[in-house]
């Protein structure tokens, strides 16, 4: 869905990804469904940060 949203290679879409995850958490998202761990990770600290 986001790589042919975004009309990317899949290996591409991780910033997409990386987006729509810090939409969920505004959202008020309590769980992230991920493959790629570290940057999934990286969003949650930068929001947690931002909401401190």
């Amino acid at each position: 869905m986001i790589y042919k949203t975004l009309d990317v290679d899949p290996m591409l879409a991780l910033n997409g990804t990386t987006a729509l995850h810090m939409f969920a958490l505004m959202q008020g998202a309590n769980l992230l469904r991920v493959h790629d761990v570290r940057a999934a990770w990286e969003t949650i600290r930068l929001f947690n940060q931002l909401q401190s």
